[in-house]
């Protein structure tokens, strides 16, 4: 995470450029893993399926669901172009 904010939320560059948008989400509805973001200012989007099958989560790890608290720390996303 890059952004630690409201002395509680972690956000990567992308999620927090569209903080407003995300924290007004019900976590239910938020997109999932795996996705990424298409650019610095844009909100996740699902990675599509290939061959039918999902792809796996870009950064390799497991973690929580998006909408629960986690810090990757700063290093390991920007080495994923997000």
């Amino acid at each position: 995470a890059v952004w630690f904010c409201f002395g509680t939320t972690h956000f990567c560059e992308a999620c927090h450029n569209n903080n407003g948008k995300l924290t007004k989400t019900k976590k239910e509805n938020l997109v999932q893993c795996p996705c990424k973001p298409k650019n610095r200012h844009g909100l996740p989007e699902k990675l599509p399926d290939i061959d039918g099958k999902p792809q796996k989560c870009p950064l390799g790890i497991n973690h929580p669901a998006h909408g629960e608290e986690f810090c990757l720390g700063c290093g390991l996303c920007r080495g994923k172009n997000f």
